[in-house]
């Protein structure tokens, strides 16, 4: 989760520099990763390569094509588990992007990530320069605040903690962020570390990613217009979902609806290739729903699904956070158009395979201004 933003972060701030080239959209795969190497231009200064799998020793293949300089892992999440025996087994096959850094490279760990001892050990066969990021006075960098409003500008006070880890008294570089989200402000905080590696001073480039916009379906914000007149808010998550993402995404939203009222309407598709798995995190789910039900008493919470399992979650809330299900997302929009009020805040996430990217495409043809 979050490989694709990170990316674009990482791409915005080092054009800044000099001449960049990175993936095109989520070109990740084994598809994808020889496409953006053949696309790059000679005068290349700084290749920005996202790598993804959803089996093991699919890095393996791939990273020896990039011989990465830096190498970072964001986190390990119950992503494409139907393909592996545990979590455990996608730890080690993030793992694998490790075996392809060039001598001297560095490797960038999330500290909080209970897999960081096996992801250290495997970084530590290749490297010995290894920096984390995300743990307060842990880390060698880690996010201390969030500045933001739910319709402004977000920035992040980093922390870089210099040689010692330990010593909280590092400068701090502003970085702002595309959308706002811890999870995002934490993998900013993997982009300072990325840009330091490489000799660059982190906190002239990442000024630049002040302008980037939000990329589509990972958590851009557009003012919609609604047809009974008045304004929604549309928080667009629509891209793709796995277990810790779609929380974390949940989350982000409710601490963003402050105590300024109005309703904060889900609209959730499956969460797909979790296997065995789907029904047990679909269900885990319903807590953080019901958690966003009693912020102050301020807002409500309105909850609509497609997919099977997804739909068995929403029967297990309360009657009033009902808003509504259908088999298929096509089936469900006209139940959310139909619901939508002025002030609401929606967001809508699930698997690409899910099909919600479809009602969050309606809704922006609603958008108040053009783009």
């Amino acid at each position: 989760a979050g490989k694709t933003t990170t990316k674009e972060m990482l791409r915005t701030a080092l054009a800044s520099i000099g001449p960049t080239h990175a993936a095109d959209k989520s070109f990740n795969n084994h598809w994808g990763v020889p496409l953006t190497l053949a696309r790059m231009p000679a005068d290349t200064r700084y290749a920005v390569i996202e790598i993804g799998m959803n089996h093991s020793g699919e890095i393996a293949d791939l990273v020896p094509l990039s011989r990465p300089h830096v190498a970072i892992v964001l986190n390990v999440l119950p992503a494409h588990l139907g393909h592996f025996a545990s979590v455990e087994g996608i730890a080690h096959a993030k793992a694998e992007i490790f075996s392809g850094l060039v001598e001297g490279g560095t490797a960038i760990l999330n500290a909080a990530s209970e897999f960081h001892d096996l992801l250290r050990a495997a970084a530590s066969r290749k490297t010995g320069n290894i920096k984390t990021f995300g743990r307060k006075n842990v880390s060698d960098a880690y996010c201390d605040t969030i500045k933001t409003t739910i319709r402004g500008t977000f920035t992040a006070d980093i922390v870089l903690c210099g040689q010692n880890a330990t010593d909280a008294s590092g400068r701090i570089i502003e970085c702002p962020l595309p959308v706002y989200g811890f999870h995002i402000a934490s993998n900013a905080t993997a982009v300072v570390l990325a840009i330091e590696a490489v000799g660059i001073d982190p906190k002239v480039a990442v000024e630049a990613i002040g302008a980037m916009p939000a990329p589509a379906g990972r958590g851009e914000r557009v003012e919609i217009r609604l047809p009974c007149g008045g304004e929604a808010l549309l928080i667009d998550e629509s891209y793709n979902a796995n277990p810790g993402s779609m929380r974390a995404a949940i989350r982000t939203v409710r601490n963003q609806m402050g105590h300024g009222g109005g309703r904060l309407i889900l609209i959730l598709g499956e969460m797909l290739e979790l296997g065995d798995a789907s029904v047990r995190y679909h269900e885990r789910l319903r807590r953080d729903v019901l958690f966003d039900t009693g912020y102050s008493g301020t807002w409500t919470t309105l909850v609509f699904t497609c997919g099977p399992h997804m739909s068995a979650m929403l029967d297990g809330l309360p009657e009033v956070m009902r808003g509504g299900k259908a088999a298929t997302a096509a089936e469900l929009q006209p139940k959310v158009l139909a619901a939508l009020k002025p002030g609401d805040v929606v967001m809508v996430k699930g698997s690409n395979g899910s099909k919600v990217w479809q009602i969050a495409n309606a809704l922006k043809q609603m958008r108040t201004t053009p783009g």
